[in-house]
């Protein structure tokens, strides 16, 4: 329950054709109703991601409904939710038959084919509902399940060990702050590539040794070739990222903010015997393995700003101007 007594959730609309914050709005909260082999869990913080202002402009992996309750990662009473929803069809699914939701073919998040984090109670899979660090308060833990995830599935698919040299591009957004963070608790030597060089001080006090710009030719001012490359920005880094990976190195790829469609550089790849990666999240078994690891490590992520519900519009306005190092967080 709210201080000012009233249970709120934060939903979007519909959309609303060149501004995505038009389509949200604060309203009264409703019960979930949980279908089979789910169940209730009460929510105390809902962290923020770009997933949700997609889903303001209609861009998803499902049609859309609306409205539908905003958020796919929640935490609160000592439980993390692993955002991911299945079609659990395993007989023409392969990503249901092995039990990876990451791969299901018919994928949907919370927040976007179903209500989502964002509101008091959210209903979901029991077996989602996992138990969160005990180092975190509800507002930390509730950055792992989306970007956190997709870091470390980021690192531990490329096999980042002690002293591991990782180039890390996009390093200010989410995912990027969390490979930093969590690469640097690895022992791997972590290198941030920034537009802004004023963060500098800030991305070092997260785990970066180094900073470079995109501007800069990262292997020769880092002065040597990188093991991996973790990359997030697409067309405006990956021609210097396949130039900065030493003979066998290792590219792994999870967004394409700037444009999805580079020149490969075939002849690089193969002559180099380069691999190149692709991760979307990551499993069940990934998330609860990384709940162990920040605990252990106490590892504890960065949060940039947090806001109650009631200010949600402002909240999501933040993360719209970017600048923003760590997660965005609302407080149910």
């Amino acid at each position: 329950m709210s201080e000012s007594g009233l249970d709120r959730a934060v939903v979007a609309t519909g959309v609303v054709e060149g501004d995505p914050l038009a389509g949200l709005a604060v309203v009264e909260a409703a019960m979930p109703v949980p279908g089979t082999d789910e169940v209730v869990v009460e929510v105390e913080a809902a962290a923020l991601n770009h997933h949700d202002l997609w889903t303001l402009q209609g861009v998803g992996s499902v049609a859309h409904r609306f409205p539908v309750v905003l958020g796919s990662d929640g935490a609160g009473r000592g439980k993390v939710l692993y955002p991911l929803v299945p079609c659990c069809d395993p007989e023409r699914c392969h990503g249901c038959r092995v039990g990876n939701a990451s791969l299901c073919r018919r994928l949907t998040l919370l927040g976007e084919g179903r209500d989502g984090t964002m509101a008091p109670l959210v209903a979901v899979p029991a077996a989602h509902v996992l138990d969160a660090p005990a180092n975190l308060t509800p507002v930390e833990a509730s950055c792992l399940p989306s970007a956190w995830l997709t870091a470390w599935s980021m690192l531990r698919e490329a096999e980042v060990s002690p002293g591991a040299t990782v180039l890390v591009t996009g390093a200010t957004g989410g995912v990027g702050v969390a490979a930093l963070q969590l690469g640097a608790a690895l022992g791997a030597r972590m290198v941030a590539q920034v537009r802004r060089p004023d963060v500098a001080n800030a991305l070092e006090a997260l785990g970066a040794e180094q900073v470079v710009t995109v501007e800069d030719d990262a292997k020769r001012v880092h002065g040597g070739e990188f093991d991996v490359v973790l990359e997030s920005v697409g067309e405006e880094t990956w021609a210097q990222s396949l130039r900065a990976l030493r003979p066998g190195g290792t590219v792994v790829v999870a967004g394409a903010t700037s444009g999805a469609d580079p020149p490969a550089d075939l002849r690089r790849v193969f002559w180099r015997r380069l691999r190149i990666i692709g991760v979307s999240m990551g499993s069940l078994h990934e998330l609860q393995d990384l709940l162990r690891f920040v605990e252990v490590r106490d590892i504890h992520p960065a949060v940039a700003a947090v806001y109650p519900v009631a200010a949600a519009t402002e909240a999501f306005a933040h993360l719209l101007r970017g600048s923003v190092l760590g997660k965005i967080v609302l407080e149910l």
